[in-house]
């Protein structure tokens, strides 16, 4: 336990630099993990080799990579900061929610699913032979999304609805390869960029249709400078005429956006 204590501490200050654009010496024990993750997945969201400097391309999939690595709950650069200050068992358990061993999130390996008209409920591996019969779903991004009920009930013609939040697990992941899903996921770079990559039976992707009008008026400035590093030279048929439009605004939209009280559609 005090030897994978360790290893978890080195690879968290190593992902931590990422931050920063690293030399590749500094971050070798963690690139190698990565090289490997992406090379199963074939997602890659870190770019850098001996004698280079690496850059973090995808910062929600690098998360998602390192949740599922090392089994604990990251969202961001503050979260492993927290995680590796996380030094007694009090500590530990306000930064990852973990109440019996240094950082393990007790829902890593869950589906968050609701029907339609129901509440939503958590799934494990070996109760997903209950969702046999879901065929069809929305996959929602974000969590104040997913939990305006009204709203996904009444705009979507759908069988349930699972939530993906900025990095979906692996389970949350097998679920949707074998289902035909519509993506309402935010309109912004790196999101575009990671339902491009998105396997499933089949998929599609939510586009309001005022999508120019609310682009125009309630558009993210901020967030579309700080992803632009992220911009792909290609795109899919389906997302190509939407990044085209964030460019030509300078602006990404969220989700929220949509169906918030401000955006009457």
């Amino acid at each position: 336990m005090a030897k994978e204590k360790l290893q978890r501490k080195s690879l968290l200050r190593q992902a931590l630099k990422l931050r920063d654009t690293p030399p590749f010496g500094e971050v070798k024990g963690l690139m190698a993990l990565v090289r490997e993750y992406q090379a199963d997945t074939n997602e890659y969201f870190v770019r850098g080799g001996r004698g280079e400097r690496v850059r973090l391309l995808n910062e929600k999939a690098f998360f998602r990579f390192l949740s599922e690595t090392l089994g604990m709950s990251i969202d961001s650069f503050t979260a492993i900061e927290e995680a590796l200050g996380a030094e007694s068992r009090a500590e530990n358990i306000a930064a990852t929610g973990d109440s019996k061993s240094s950082a393990v999130a007790p829902f890593a390996k869950t589906l968050l699913l609701r029907r339609a008209g129901e509440s939503p409920m958590l799934h494990r591996d070996k109760e997903l032979g209950r969702l046999d019969d879901v065929r069809r779903v929305v996959a929602v991004e974000n969590a104040e999304s997913f939990l305006d009920f009204e709203t996904l009930d009444r705009h979507f013609q759908s069988q349930a609805f699972v939530y993906l939040g900025g990095q979906p697990n692996a389970l949350t992941r097998e679920f949707l390869s074998c289902r035909e899903v519509l993506f309402f996921i935010d309109w912004d770079i790196v999101s575009l960029n990671f339902y491009d990559d998105f396997v499933c039976k089949s998929k599609s992707l939510f586009v309001p249709e005022h999508f120019d009008r609310l682009l125009e008026c309630y558009g993210n400035e901020a967030l579309f400078l700080k992803q632009r590093y992220a911009l792909r030279e290609s795109y899919t048929p389906e997302t190509a005429p939407i990044v085209e439009k964030l460019e030509a605004c300078a602006k990404v939209l969220e989700q929220e956006i949509w169906h918030g009280p401000s955006a009457a559609h």
